[in-house]
Protein backbone atom coordinates (compact mmCIF):
# COMPACT_ATOMS: atom_id res chain seq x y z
CA UNK A 1 0.00 0.00 0.00
CA UNK A 2 1.22 3.02 -1.08
CA UNK A 3 1.24 6.61 0.98
CA UNK A 4 -1.12 9.26 0.47
CA UNK A 5 1.39 11.64 1.27
CA UNK A 6 4.88 11.81 2.15
CA UNK A 7 6.33 14.51 4.04
CA UNK A 8 10.34 15.65 5.33
CA UNK A 9 10.41 17.55 7.58
CA UNK A 10 13.74 19.40 9.40
CA UNK A 11 12.81 20.08 13.43
CA UNK A 12 15.40 22.73 14.51
CA UNK A 13 15.37 25.73 16.38
CA UNK A 14 14.09 28.17 14.45
CA UNK A 15 11.31 25.75 13.54
CA UNK A 16 10.39 24.90 17.20
CA UNK A 17 10.73 28.55 18.12
CA UNK A 18 7.81 29.22 15.04
CA UNK A 19 5.68 26.37 16.41
CA UNK A 20 5.40 27.10 19.83
CA UNK A 21 4.65 31.02 18.48
CA UNK A 22 2.00 29.40 16.33
CA UNK A 23 0.86 27.68 19.33
CA UNK A 24 0.92 30.40 22.36
CA UNK A 25 -2.43 31.31 23.12
CA UNK A 26 -3.65 34.68 21.79
CA UNK A 27 -4.84 35.10 25.41
CA UNK A 28 -1.89 34.56 27.11
CA UNK A 29 -0.09 36.86 24.70
CA UNK A 30 -2.66 39.58 25.31
CA UNK A 31 -2.20 38.97 28.91
CA UNK A 32 1.11 39.55 28.90
CA UNK A 33 1.16 42.91 27.24
CA UNK A 34 -1.77 43.78 29.46
CA UNK A 35 0.31 43.48 32.65
CA UNK A 36 3.37 44.93 30.58
CA UNK A 37 1.17 47.97 30.34
CA UNK A 38 -0.61 47.79 33.79
CA UNK A 39 2.85 47.90 34.87
CA UNK A 40 4.33 50.53 33.30
CA UNK A 41 1.24 52.84 34.04
CA UNK A 42 1.68 52.12 37.55
CA UNK A 43 5.68 52.68 37.52
CA UNK A 44 4.77 56.22 35.98
CA UNK A 45 2.40 56.72 38.93
CA UNK A 46 4.49 55.91 41.78
CA UNK A 47 7.33 57.95 39.78
CA UNK A 48 4.92 61.23 39.65
CA UNK A 49 3.80 60.96 43.43
CA UNK A 50 7.83 60.18 43.99
CA UNK A 51 8.58 63.89 42.31
CA UNK A 52 5.86 65.48 44.38
CA UNK A 53 6.71 63.65 47.89
CA UNK A 54 9.87 61.52 48.00
CA UNK A 55 9.86 58.85 49.95
CA UNK A 56 11.41 55.59 50.15
CA UNK A 57 8.67 53.49 50.13
CA UNK A 58 8.06 55.22 46.61
CA UNK A 59 11.53 54.10 45.94
CA UNK A 60 10.81 50.27 47.12
CA UNK A 61 7.81 50.10 44.71
CA UNK A 62 9.28 51.59 41.39
CA UNK A 63 12.34 48.86 42.18
CA UNK A 64 9.76 46.55 42.60
CA UNK A 65 8.14 47.69 39.35
CA UNK A 66 11.74 47.58 37.46
CA UNK A 67 11.96 44.52 38.48
CA UNK A 68 8.82 43.14 37.41
CA UNK A 69 9.49 44.93 33.75
CA UNK A 70 12.74 43.06 33.78
CA UNK A 71 11.13 39.75 34.05
CA UNK A 72 8.46 39.98 31.91
CA UNK A 73 11.00 41.65 29.00
CA UNK A 74 13.32 38.15 30.07
CA UNK A 75 10.76 35.88 29.67
CA UNK A 76 9.13 37.14 26.74
CA UNK A 77 12.07 37.51 24.80
CA UNK A 78 15.17 35.82 26.16
CA UNK A 79 13.38 32.89 28.16
CA UNK A 80 12.17 31.18 24.35
CA UNK A 81 15.50 31.48 23.13
CA UNK A 82 17.62 29.79 26.42
CA UNK A 83 14.82 27.30 26.28
CA UNK A 84 16.13 26.33 22.47
CA UNK A 85 19.25 26.18 23.21
CA UNK A 86 18.79 23.37 25.68
CA UNK A 87 17.07 22.01 23.28
CA UNK A 88 19.42 21.83 20.93
CA UNK A 89 21.94 20.89 23.52
CA UNK A 90 20.19 17.59 24.39
CA UNK A 91 19.68 16.45 20.75
CA UNK A 92 23.63 17.17 20.22
CA UNK A 93 24.53 15.15 23.04
CA UNK A 94 21.53 12.38 22.24
CA UNK A 95 21.91 12.25 18.28
CA UNK A 96 25.24 14.13 17.64
CA UNK A 97 23.10 16.72 15.46
CA UNK A 98 21.11 20.14 16.12
CA UNK A 99 18.19 19.19 14.46
CA UNK A 100 15.69 16.06 13.57
CA UNK A 101 15.01 15.10 9.96
CA UNK A 102 11.46 13.06 10.29
CA UNK A 103 9.98 11.60 7.72
CA UNK A 104 5.84 11.10 7.83
CA UNK A 105 4.43 9.27 5.53
CA UNK A 106 0.37 9.38 5.74
CA UNK A 107 -1.56 5.99 4.88
CA UNK A 108 -5.59 5.40 4.35
CA UNK A 109 -5.90 4.30 8.27
CA UNK A 110 -2.54 5.07 10.00
CA UNK A 111 0.65 7.95 9.83
CA UNK A 112 3.94 6.79 10.09
CA UNK A 113 7.13 8.60 11.50
CA UNK A 114 10.56 7.98 11.26
CA UNK A 115 13.68 9.81 12.25
CA UNK A 116 16.90 9.96 10.64
CA UNK A 117 19.13 10.13 13.25
CA UNK A 118 17.54 7.02 15.41
CA UNK A 119 15.53 4.09 14.93
CA UNK A 120 12.51 5.28 16.34
CA UNK A 121 9.27 4.57 14.43
CA UNK A 122 6.24 6.22 15.53
CA UNK A 123 2.80 4.59 14.01
CA UNK A 124 -0.56 6.68 15.02
CA UNK A 125 -4.17 5.89 14.25
CA UNK A 126 -5.97 9.26 13.12
CA UNK A 127 -7.85 9.25 16.17
CA UNK A 128 -4.98 10.27 18.27
CA UNK A 129 -4.83 13.66 16.40
CA UNK A 130 -6.81 16.12 18.69
CA UNK A 131 -5.95 19.75 16.68
CA UNK A 132 -4.35 20.92 13.87
CA UNK A 133 -2.74 24.49 13.45
CA UNK A 134 -0.58 26.54 11.14
CA UNK A 135 2.01 28.38 10.93
CA UNK A 136 3.95 29.95 8.20
CA UNK A 137 5.81 27.38 7.31
CA UNK A 138 4.27 23.92 9.02
CA UNK A 139 1.22 22.15 9.79
CA UNK A 140 1.33 21.32 13.16
CA UNK A 141 -0.81 18.00 14.67
CA UNK A 142 -1.46 17.72 18.35
CA UNK A 143 -1.14 13.91 19.56
CA UNK A 144 -1.82 13.88 23.52
CA UNK A 145 -1.42 16.72 25.77
CA UNK A 146 1.96 17.46 24.56
CA UNK A 147 2.88 15.73 21.52
CA UNK A 148 3.06 17.61 17.88
CA UNK A 149 3.79 15.97 14.42
CA UNK A 150 6.03 18.52 12.63
CA UNK A 151 5.20 18.92 8.92
CA UNK A 152 7.07 21.33 6.78
CA UNK A 153 5.01 22.73 3.88
CA UNK A 154 7.50 22.47 1.59
CA UNK A 155 8.58 19.44 2.74
CA UNK A 156 5.83 17.49 0.52
CA UNK A 157 7.54 15.05 -1.37
CA UNK A 158 4.16 13.33 -2.48
CA UNK A 159 0.56 15.42 -2.00
CA UNK A 160 0.17 18.85 -1.13
CA UNK A 161 -0.58 21.28 1.84
CA UNK A 162 -3.71 22.05 0.58
CA UNK A 163 -4.50 18.28 -0.56
CA UNK A 164 -3.73 17.35 2.72
CA UNK A 165 -5.92 19.84 4.75
CA UNK A 166 -8.67 17.84 2.87
CA UNK A 167 -7.30 14.57 4.10
CA UNK A 168 -6.54 15.01 7.09
CA UNK A 169 -10.14 16.87 8.00
CA UNK A 170 -11.87 13.86 6.60
CA UNK A 171 -10.13 11.64 9.29
CA UNK A 172 -10.42 13.40 12.24
CA UNK A 173 -13.72 15.01 12.08
CA UNK A 174 -13.87 18.30 10.85
CA UNK A 175 -10.53 20.36 11.93
CA UNK A 176 -10.02 23.17 10.27
CA UNK A 177 -6.51 24.29 8.62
Amino acid sequence: MEPQFIVNTTIDAPCQLEASRALASKFSKNLTYIFFGLIVIILGVVVWQYILNPNTSSLSTMLILVLAIGFLLYTHFRAPKTALRRWEQGLLSRFGTTAMHVRTEFFDKILVQSMQESDNIVEEGYSVITEMRESKNYILLRCGRRDWFFLAKNGFEVGTPEAFGDFIRARIGGLQL
